[in-house]
Order: structure tokens, then C-alpha cells, then sequence
């Protein structure tokens, strides 16, 4: 009797794993992205006097090089998730 629910109720769960995992990755993904690119394009406006600095104290190759050094990990990271799901969903 117990061993019925446990199957009925293991046997609902593992397409959840998977996409929430192939979703978080894509959104990680996308936000870096976003992220990451928009810091190179304020860096570079901000390199090439386009726009005012935000910050006298940081110079604009700091965002240019941040945005290159930081979004590439964290898109990664995104990358690996995505990567995870679809394992999920072909191997679990």
C-alpha cells in the first residue's frame, strides 16, 4: 500500500527536475547576457566620451573588462544548467 503511493507519486516527479533545471539555465543564460553585453556598451560609449562617466574613481575599461571577465562565468554557469536538463530528461 505505502510502496503504491511512493511509485504513483516518484513517478509524476522526474520531468520536473529537467525543466525547471533547462528554464533556470535559459534565464541565467539570458540575463548574463544582457548583463554582461549592456556593461561593454556603457564601457565603450563611456571610452570613447559618448556619455558621461558614471564613476570618476572607475575607468570605463573597468566595466568593458567586467563585462567580458564576469558575464563569460555566469553565462556558463547558464550554459551548464541548460546542459543539465537535457541530461535529466534523456538519463533519469
Amino acid at each position: 500500500m505505502i510502496e503504491d503511493k511512493v511509485r504513483r507519486r516518484m513517478a509524476v516527479q522526474p520531468g520536473r527536475m529537467n525543466k525547471l533545471a533547462i528554464l533556470a539555465g535559459m534565464a541565467v543564460l539570458s540575463l548574463s547576457a544582457l548583463a554582461g553585453g549592456g556593461a561593454i556598451v556603457v564601457g565603450t560609449l563611456q571610452w570613447l566620451g559618448a556619455v558621461a562617466p558614471f564613476s570618476p574613481h572607475w575607468p570605463p575599461q573597468s566595466l568593458v573588462v567586467g563585462g567580458l571577465f564576469l558575464g563569460t562565468p555566469v553565462a556558463a554557469v547558464g550554459w551548464g544548467l541548460v546542459w543539465l536538463g537535457r541530461w535529466l530528461a534523456e538519463n533519469a
